[in-house]
């Protein structure tokens, strides 16, 4: 992409030229971080997480869906649809239901 040169204007704002919007795909109310190195600015446009979606995000939950995309890729699936089945399913895997409801 060609440089591209901008003009700081009151509050310290710039405008980031459309083209570069565009091309980055970026949106109003996006965030970018801002680092300054050797002299320059540079602007990173990141991803925010709310909060109520972080747990996806985490290091354990990330190995769990590798995991599980494994074992669709390989068939390692379980084919239940009674609610029978689901519970024999638990049973197998000493895993007991909580019917305190």
């Amino acid at each position: 992409m060609r440089k591209k040169s901008v003009q700081l204007r009151k509050k310290a704002q710039v405008t980031i030229p459309s083209e570069i919007v565009e091309g980055l795909n970026l949106n109003e109310g996006d965030q970018l971080d801002i680092i300054v190195e050797d002299g320059r600015i540079i602007l990173i446009p990141t991803v925010t997480i709310a909060k109520d979606q972080a747990w996806f995000w985490t290091e354990s939950w990330q190995k769990g869906e590798i995991q599980a995309e494994r074992d669709v890729r390989d068939g390692c699936l379980t084919d239940i649809t009674t609610g029978e089945e689901l519970d024999a399913f638990f049973n197998a895997l000493g895993i007991a239901e909580d019917n305190d409801e």
